[in-house]
């Protein structure tokens, strides 16, 4: 047996290499390397919310943390909790060892209710007799309306250094990714006619009750994980092979640093503690339909989470008193994004 074993392996050796089960790279039809799609889909599930842990102001001053009054919100208690229909575009060209991607969406959600308890929001603008302001109350009891509008922007790299399987059956090809996921876009909030002007907090700042206001968000997160693809080969027709591609991509961001440095939107300068994860699942169907021209079609299916701290930069209390920092915060927020789409691979 001894003797069998290693002579059956070096008789075998020169199929497996004309066999080509393993690859450099990945196999690219220089005339179908391009791709354009249009996508339609959801964000069906939107999880969160915002809790003030502690402030720096108090702590420095020396006050008791049970004297704080720190208050937190959910999405779900704002209903907040999907979106409207979303649209997107994608651009995707493929090399043999490196594909580019980017990805653009436009995503829409509105909410109404009646708040439970009274919010205290910031906004970049809210007008009262003449005047504008940066803070808005939002009365328990008394009905709202909300409405955001964002662009969703992911732009990735993935290298793909082998490819295993066999021609025209099953094809597995591995990737490293490198990205990076962006948010911007506006809100506004809604509670009839202005009333009138609250102090709150300490030191006291101007909340307008009731009123029009809008604002703006920003934040940006680089990603570094791995995936996959399986390609199933599933005939042909005419004009070339029709495959199905089953693709998957995890991929993290950790970061300890300033608020500025991410693009984050904030009227002082923050330390965040962020973690941020995606998972991407997707199925797309390469149709033939011309002689250098495929019908793309697909399904996506998208989780984003992110868990962050985001705390005031002031360490004396001079500072504090000067910035007038708000409260230390946890932020979490679950997205989850369904869609589908149509376009041409050339």
């Amino acid at each position: 047996m001894k003797r069998i074993l290693p002579l059956a392996a070096l008789a075998l050796a020169p199929a497996l290499a004309s066999a080509q089960l393993i690859t450099g790279g990945r196999p690219v039809d220089p005339d179908r390397s391009f791709s354009i799609k249009a996508s339609v889909g959801k964000v069906t599930e939107i999880k969160g919310g915002v809790a003030e842990t502690t402030r720096q102001l108090f702590e420095l001053e020396g006050r008791d943390p049970a004297t704080f009054e720190a208050e937190s919100y959910t999405f779900e208690e704002l209903g907040l909790t999907e979106s409207e229909i979303t649209f997107g575009v994608s651009l995707e060209k493929v090399w043999r060892y490196i594909t580019l991607r980017g990805d653009a969406s436009y995503m829409r959600a509105e909410a109404r209710g009646v708040p439970p308890r009274d919010f205290y929001i910031g906004v970049s603008d809210i007008e009262f007799q003449g005047r504008s302001y940066d803070y808005m109350k939002l009365e328990k009891g008394i009905p709202y309306e909300a409405s955001m509008d964002a662009l969703l922007i992911n732009l990735r790299m993935q290298f793909t250094p082998f490819t295993l399987g066999a021609d025209r059956v099953v094809a597995l090809t591995p990737w490293v990714h490198a990205g990076i996921f962006a948010i911007a876009g506006t809100f506004d909030v809604s509670q009839g006619e202005p009333k009138r002007v609250q102090l709150y907090e300490d030191p006291p700042r101007e909340y307008v009750v009731g009123g029009y206001g809008e604002g703006s968000l920003a934040g940006l997160a680089p990603e570094i994980g791995i995936g996959g693809e399986v390609r199933l080969w599933i005939g042909q027709n005419r004009h070339g092979d029709r495959e199905l591609a089953l693709q998957g991509t995890v991929a993290m961001f950790k970061y300890n640093g300033s608020s500025d440095a991410l693009g984050v939107s904030s009227r002082n300068e923050k330390d965040l503690d962020v973690d941020y994860a995606m998972t991407e699942l997707r199925a797309v169907l390469y149709w033939p339909i011309g002689a250098k021209t495929d019908l793309v079609l697909g399904a996506e299916y998208k989780i984003m989470t992110a868990d962050a701290e985001s705390k005031a930069k002031a360490k004396s209390l001079a500072e504090a008193q000067q910035t007038r920092e708000k409260f230390d915060k946890d932020i979490d927020l679950d997205l989850t994004i369904v869609s589908a789409f149509i376009g041409l691979q050339f």
